[in-house]
This record gives C-alpha cells, structure tokens and sequence, in this order.
C-alpha cells in the first residue's frame, strides 16, 4: 500500500484513511523525503489548530478551530445566539432559539405553543411555522389555510418563507397579533 500525507502538514497519519480529518483535506501519495509515521512525531491531529474546550454538542467529538461543521456526524457546530421571541399583544411571550423550527397555532401536536392561540378561534390548527437559523436568518412559513397571515399590515401569500426583521408586527387571522423580537447572532454582531 503506498504511504500517504496530509498536505498541509506533509506528516503521514496513522490512521488507515485517506482523508485528513482535521485539516478537511484527502490524503495525497508520500514523496520519497516524507516524514514517515512514527509515535514520536505528532500526527496532523497533533499539530491542527483546536479548542480543547469545543467539542460538538452532538457527539462529543473534538471541534477543531476552523471547523463550522462537525467532522464525524455533520452537526453545524457554530454558537449562535441568534432568537426569535413571539410577544403576543394578548399573552406571555415565547423564544424559539437558533436551529429551531416551530409550529404556530391552536394544534398542540403541531405547536408547542398551542396555548397561546386558544383564545383566537381564528387562527388555524396549523397556522404557520417560525424558522430560525442560524446562518439565513428568522422566516416566517404560513401553512395553506382560510385564516390570512400578515406582516407589519400586508398579507403575505402561505407555503413561501418570509423573512422576518427585529420588531416586524405578525397577525393571523383579525385578532391575534404580536411583535417578533429578533436577538441577533454572534456573528452579525461582530460585521
């Protein structure tokens, strides 16, 4: 079997694979003067820049510097502290957090905040879906029902995600209405 080496460190792993996990990069066949592989000479995972404090929170895999997905499972590893919080005019507020996706309506198998709409019989079962994520942004998906759905006093069409801004008004049906909230990311923080 031919030797081979990460090309960014130019040091042979131990590992079997073909793929250098830590620098995200395919192995690559070993010229003649290559570091060979040895205990005493630190592997790329040795030498790839990483917090040994980060790790996904899904598997539990350390998560090297550079890396916004997780190398083993696919977890998008990127704190966000980006939220959206639903203050109803009539009602207590909620938060859907970042990588969520949460129905709204009067069905509590459809939304775990069913609570808050059971006042407004106008308002569907299965009104709309909120969308957070963490590198689009906050959309609004309004399912196809009889009940309308408006944005800051315009009504927007169901089945197409429409994107929400810090204090936009939401309204379904004519009586429920409330202020989104948008917190944003740690990214948009710092541009």
């Amino acid at each position: 079997m031919a030797r081979l080496i990460c090309p960014a460190s130019r040091l042979e792993e131990l590992n079997d694979g073909t793929f250098c996990e830590p620098h995200r990069l395919r192995m690559e066949p070993a010229p003649d003067d290559a570091v060979p592989a040895d205990d005493a000479i630190p592997a790329c995972s040795d030498t790839a820049p990483h917090d040994a404090e980060r790790r996904c929170p899904d598997c539990g895999e350390p998560a090297y510097a550079d890396n916004t997905y997780c190398l083993m499972c696919g977890s998008y590893l990127v704190v966000s502290r980006l939220a959206a919080t639903v203050e109803p005019r009539d009602g207590a507020p909620f938060t859907v957090t970042a990588g969520k996706s949460v129905g709204l309506g009067r069905d509590p198998e459809f939304s775990p905040y069913a609570d808050r709409f059971t006042g407004f019989d106008n308002v569907s079962r299965r009104h709309a879906t909120l969308v957070v994520d963490p590198k689009h942004g906050v959309d609004l998906v309004p399912v196809k029902t009889t009940n309308p759905t408006f944005i800051n006093g315009r009504i927007v069409a169901p089945m197409v995600a429409h994107r929400l801004h810090d204090r936009d008004e939401i309204r379904f049906g004519s009586r429920f209405t409330a202020v989104v909230r948008i917190t944003p990311s740690e990214h948009e923080e710092h541009q």
